[in-house]
C-alpha cells in the first residue's frame, strides 16, 4: 500500500483506443492514400547572390480527406560559395494536387547558415507559396518542377526552383485509384 503509485492518466487509454478504431472504421473502405519519395536538384536566389544543392522530399496523398490533398516534407543542402559554409532548408509544404499537372500549396521552412570559420549561425523560419508541375512518364515516376516563394521571414525573401523525381510504389498520378460509389 506505501509503495510508488503509477499516475492515472487524463483520459484512459483504452478509451482512446476505442475512439481511434472507431474513426478508423469510418473512413470509407475505397479511401485510397500513396506514399511518394524523391530527390531533386535545387538552386535558391536571393537578391545578390545564389546557391545550388541537393533535395529530398516525401510526400502523403490524403485523397480520403479531400481529393487532391497532399503534405509534403522537404529537406534542401545548399552549397554556398565559402569553403567551411553550410545551409540548409527543412520545410512543410501542405499541397492541392488535382488530377491535372499543375500543383499550388502553401509551406513552412525552417533555414540554418554557417560560415563556419567565424562561428556565425543565421537560423530563420519562413512561409512560402509553392507551384509547380508534375508529368506522369512511367507508371511510379514523378518528373516535376517546383518554385517556391518566401512571403513571410525575417532576412531577404528568396525564391527556391527544384527540379526532380519521385518515385510513388502504387502509381504516379494525383486521381483517386479506385472510383468512389455513389
Amino acid at each position: 500500500m506505501g509503495g510508488p503509485t503509477r499516475p492515472r492518466a487524463a483520459v484512459p487509454v483504452r478509451a482512446v483506443g476505442a475512439a481511434l478504431l472507431a474513426l478508423a472504421g469510418s473512413v470509407p473502405q475505397t479511401a485510397d492514400g500513396q506514399v511518394r519519395a524523391g530527390g531533386y536538384g535545387v538552386y535558391q536566389t536571393g537578391v545578390f547572390e545564389g546557391s545550388f544543392g541537393l533535395g529530398g522530399r516525401a510526400e502523403a496523398v490524403l485523397d480520403f480527406i479531400a481529393p487532391g490533398l497532399t503534405v509534403a516534407g522537404t529537406y534542401d543542402h545548399f552549397f554556398p560559395g565559402c569553403t567551411e559554409c553550410s545551409a540548409f532548408n527543412a520545410g512543410l509544404q501542405v499541397l492541392i494536387a488535382p488530377p491535372s499537372a499543375l500543383y499550388l500549396g502553401l509551406g513552412a521552412d525552417y533555414g540554418r547558415f554557417s560560415d563556419g570559420a567565424e562561428g556565425t549561425v543565421d537560423t530563420d523560419w519562413s512561409a512560402s507559396l509553392v507551384a509547380g508541375i508534375r508529368v506522369p512518364v512511367l507508371p511510379v515516376v514523378l518528373p516535376f518542377v517546383e518554385l517556391r516563394q518566401q512571403f513571410w521571414s525575417t532576412t531577404i525573401n528568396e525564391q527556391t526552383l527544384s527540379l526532380g523525381v519521385i518515385v510513388s510504389p502504387a502509381r504516379a498520378r494525383n486521381a483517386p485509384l479506385r472510383p468512389r460509389p455513389r
